[in-house]
């Protein structure tokens, strides 16, 4: 069972150069990301892009385990697709994001 764990010993996937840990037994953090960092595949766009440069805080469960996540996430956006939220991944070809991103000025899911 994985609960209450400290996100300070998380492991790091593209670290931030600036990332604060705070609040009790330091279970919060402030991310603060670099420019045109992202996860992204197989656009519609062309040419198609393909970032593999985002930020991601992670901890690995073994495949049997069975979880519950639970986060809370506020963003602070400044720019356009600016963004905030989880991701489940297994490797660079198989993950999925969720959270905030900021299109045309509106928070969308």
């Amino acid at each position: 069972m994985y609960s209450n764990f400290e996100l300070k010993n998380c492991n790091w996937l593209n670290k931030p150069n600036k990332v604060l840990f705070q609040g009790t037994s330091e279970s919060e953090c402030t991310i603060f990301p670099e420019s045109k960092s992202d996860f992204w595949k197989r656009t519609y766009y062309d040419p198609e892009l393909i970032h593999d440069n985002g930020h991601f805080l992670y901890t690995t469960i073994p495949n049997n385990e069975n979880v519950t996540i639970e986060s809370k996430v506020i963003i602070n956006p400044k720019n356009q697709f600016d963004q905030g939220g989880l991701m489940i991944r297994l490797d660079s070809e198989n993950w999925i994001k969720f959270g905030l991103e900021i299109v045309d000025l509106k928070p969308k899911l």
